[in-house]
């Protein structure tokens, strides 16, 4: 469990940075696959690193909203991994995700 938690947190934060890169430039931020464990892979893991693989591919062929919208809703990156490391009380991904589709429809 703990294994599968940090590789999410790794998987989603990379690729919050590279959406944000995206909406900045127009061009996916470079997303890198994830590091394969010293020990043995568990399911939390390979669940995890295909869903990487999947936003990967989303980056290679320019879906920026199927890219989003991998990272919202339940599940997913944004519930309650935080944009910045270790600030708990801070916005989540999800939340500041949510934002960027406020601002995008004004």
């Amino acid at each position: 469990m703990t294994q599968a938690r940090a590789y999410d947190i790794i998987a989603c934060r990379s690729a919050y940075q590279t959406y944000m890169t995206w909406r900045a430039t127009g061009r996916p931020g470079k997303l890198e696959k994830l590091p394969v464990p010293q020990k043995r892979k568990t399911q939390g893991f390979i669940t995890i690193d295909d869903e990487n693989n999947k936003r990967i591919e989303m980056a290679n062929s320019h879906d920026i909203e199927g890219f989003k919208e991998s990272m919202i809703g339940q599940l997913k990156c944004g519930k309650e991994i935080p944009v910045n490391p270790k600030d708990h009380q801070g916005k989540t991904i999800e939340k500041a995700l949510m934002e960027t589709t406020s601002q995008e429809a004004r």
